[in-house]
C-alpha cells in the first residue's frame, strides 16, 4: 500500500471518528466532500497537507494543545485553505473533544505527519 493510500486512508477514518465525536461540526458537514475529494484525488490532500500542516509537525508531535485549539488555516488563499480547514483545523471543536477524542486526534495527525513526511522524502527522491 503506498503511502497516499495510507494517508487516505487515516484522513477517512479520523473523519469518520470525528463526525460521530462531534456532530455538526465543520469536518462532519464535509464528511462526503472529503470522501469524494479523496476518491477522485488522491494526491491533491497529501500534497496540501505537505505544504501547509506538516511544518507545524514539531507542535504536532509534541501534542501542543495550544496548536490544536488556536491552529487556524486563514492566511491560506488558495482553493486548499478551505479544504485543509474542513480536514485539519480543529479549533472549533476542540473543546467539544473528550479528553480520550482529543488524544486520538493527537495520535491521528502524528500518524499522518510521518506518512506525509515519507511520501515527501519519497517523491523528492525520486524527481532527483
Amino acid at each position: 500500500m503506498s503511502f497516499v493510500d495510507k494517508f487516505n486512508m487515516t484522513v477517512k477514518v479520523l473523519t469518520e471518528q470525528l463526525s460521530i465525536a462531534v456532530p455538526h461540526s465543520i469536518i462532519s458537514n464535509n464528511k462526503g466532500y472529503i470522501f469524494n475529494l479523496l476518491d477522485k484525488h488522491p494526491n491533491l490532500l497529501i500534497d496540501a497537507f505537505v505544504i501547509y500542516v506538516l511544518k507545524d509537525k514539531d507542535m504536532i508531535d509534541k501534542e501542543d494543545d495550544n496548536y490544536f485549539m488556536n491552529k487556524g488555516y486563514e492566511d491560506i488563499t488558495k482553493d486548499d485553505g478551505h479544504m485543509i480547514k474542513k480536514v485539519f483545523e480543529f479549533k472549533n471543536i476542540w473543546v467539544k473533544l473528550s479528553d480520550r477524542n482529543r488524544y486520538v486526534v493527537k495520535k491521528y495527525m502524528k500518524c499522518l505527519c510521518k506518512l506525509a513526511q515519507d511520501y515527501f522524502i519519497e517523491n523528492n527522491s525520486i524527481s532527483m
